[in-house]
């Protein structure tokens, strides 16, 4: 990884699950996740979470803090989980998906 990459704060990029046989696939939305694994190869709720800038991925309760931390969501309350629509879809965030960058600032 890059050391400049290393040196950002740490951000949510992407929705994404997590498959049983451990990869990742992410996208815009938990659904679009879903779409795009084949059927059967996640079956359990709590592999959904979202993928941070570092490739990290995070389950949705670690999620929500980051995304406060980094200020894509304004609201945070413990034990929160995060969806991915505060994000893209809310006008207040300022924020907008793009296929290749994931969650991004609105020019």
């Amino acid at each position: 990884m890059p050391q400049n990459n290393m040196n950002k704060r740490e951000y949510i990029q992407f929705a994404a699950i997590l498959r049983n046989d451990q990869c990742i696939v992410f996208g815009k939305d938990h659904a679009e996740c879903f779409c795009k694994s084949p059927f059967g190869t996640c079956k359990n709720d709590a592999n959904q979470g979202f993928l941070t800038n570092r490739m990290r991925f995070v389950g949705r309760k670690e999620a929500a803090r980051i995304a406060h931390k980094a200020g894509q969501i304004s609201e945070y309350k413990r034990d929160q989980i995060l969806i991915s629509e505060e994000i893209w879809w809310n006008p207040k965030s300022g924020y907008i998906y793009d296929p290749q960058k994931g969650y991004v600032k609105k020019a």
